[in-house]
């Protein structure tokens, strides 16, 4: 069962210049279909781990996620491939 709502502590950088560092971030479970230009929250397809990336773009009903700010620093589709529709948590509903 997914939670309706959840908060998260944005750990890395790679969500700059929408979510910083130290960012916390409430995640809805509950928000209806997942669209392009979303901001949503995975589970990671080969370790455990929760990351926060945009829906690129929507293909055969997988998700092509990636972080705003174009670097190395962490990981997105470009490196794991599309995800899953049962591996997203939620859409970034609010940030403070």
């Amino acid at each position: 069962m997914r939670f309706p709502i959840r908060v998260f502590k944005v750990k890395d950088q790679t969500m700059e210049p929408t979510l910083k560092i130290g960012q916390y971030v409430v995640v809805s479970g509950m928000l209806g279909d997942v669209k392009e230009g979303d901001v949503v929250m995975f589970r990671h397809p080969y370790r455990k781990a929760n990351l926060i990336k945009r829906v690129r773009k929507i293909e055969k009903g997988k998700y092509f996620l990636v972080g705003d700010k174009n670097t190395p620093l962490g990981e997105d589709s470009r490196e794991f491939g599309q995800i899953e529709p049962q591996d997203i948590i939620g859409k970034v509903v609010l940030g403070r």
